[in-house]
């Protein structure tokens, strides 16, 4: 019945019909609801999703039709209340004292460079975001200017380059029925790199292997970590920035890719305090002229480090205090840091 109304309202001969005007304009809307249905059931509807990162490390996003952000976001973006850079993981409001409210947009621009297919989700695409105040001026909360903005000193005061790695730990999760509630419960309790815990998991790790590769993510090592249902995936070293985007779309792969096994993927540094906690390390060397300059050529140096990786070494220590807010947020990360065997990690 429905097939052969759809027929009949697409075929209707409009000019040769005696019909009233607004009959006319009813007609013509339920042509573009046939048309839309058509569209939905073919599976044609596809997005890309514009992503960006607030201070407290929350991905966060906006799905625009495609057709839609190829023919206006892509050159124009999307407007942002400037408070979204600001919103707490726990009360998903304003950090208290941010000086940011409501009042006011930003404006994220999508940075083609990182456009990519979605492996798990074929027919959308996802962009990284960099947050403007207008067009090509950029807005001094967006994280990724920031971060261009470091290395750009970096390279024009010291013709140096860093390179970066990251170490990623999460723990895999899975549901149960405790006294009638859903409970989110450790995967499985087997210990560091235990291989029968690996055979498990490996089904989602060869396919979040697979879904990085695909991006252009190199993916050097994979095995089950200390914590019970813990895992590490270890990614290829490369030039600051291009490696921060890395670990944005990594961590999408593996919370995407273990629902859609039915598990929960969490990278929180401490999902409980009976076991160990998350962390996510970052490696890094100095570059200059396509020559690793952190290492010392001269064998008597003391750890094989220069005098320059040395200096490099003791900036960050010297900053420490003002470094912290950035790689730990969030109070619950603090507790990984209580003195435990693994706190150092």
């Amino acid at each position: 019945m429905r097939d052969a109304l759809y027929k009949w309202v697409k075929e209707f001969d409009y000019e040769s019909t005696p019909i009233e005007r607004m009959d006319l304009i009813e007609l013509s809307k339920a042509v573009k609801e046939v048309e839309l249905v058509d569209e939905l059931e073919s599976d044609n509807v596809s997005f890309v999703r514009i992503l960006w990162v607030n201070i407290s490390g929350q991905h966060r996003c906006r799905a625009i039709p495609r057709k839609h952000f190829y023919d206006v976001v892509k050159k124009n973006g999307i407007g942002l209340a400037f408070v979204s850079i600001v919103m707490t993981s726990v009360l998903d409001r304003p950090a208290p004292g941010s000086g940011l409210g409501l009042v006011g947009d930003a404006r994220v621009a999508p940075d083609l460079s990182t456009i990519r297919t979605i492996p798990w989700c074929k027919q959308d695409e996802m962009v990284l975001g960099d947050l403007n105040v207008k067009p090509g001026q950029a807005w001094e909360y967006c994280p990724r200017e920031a971060f261009r903005r470091v290395t750009k000193i970096l390279k024009d005061e010291f013709d140096l380059v860093v390179n970066a790695g990251f170490e990623i730990e999460f723990f895999l999760l899975k549901s149960t029925m405790r006294e009638g509630k859903e409970e989110w419960i450790q995967f499985d309790s087997s210990p560091y790199g235990c291989s029968s815990a690996f055979d498990v998991a490996s089904p989602i790790l060869r396919e979040v292997t697979y879904a990085l590769h695909s991006m252009g993510i190199p993916v050097e090592q994979l095995h089950v970590e200390t914590g019970k249902g813990q895992f590490e995936l270890v990614l290829g070293h490369t030039i600051c920035t291009k490696a921060a985007d890395n670990l944005v779309y990594t961590r999408e792969a593996v919370r995407a890719i273990a629902r859609k096994h039915g598990l929960l993927a969490t990278f929180i540094p401490k999902y409980t305090l009976d076991d160990v906690g998350s962390g996510c390390h970052v490696h890094l060397s100095l570059w200059q002229n396509g020559q690793n300059v952190f290492m010392s050529s001269d064998e008597s140096s003391k750890y094989g480090i220069s005098t320059l990786g040395k200096e490099f070494m003791a900036g960050i220590l010297h900053h420490l205090p003002s470094i912290l807010p950035f790689v730990a947020p969030l109070p619950i990360r603090f507790l990984f840091s209580m003195t435990t065997h693994s706190s150092k990690y």
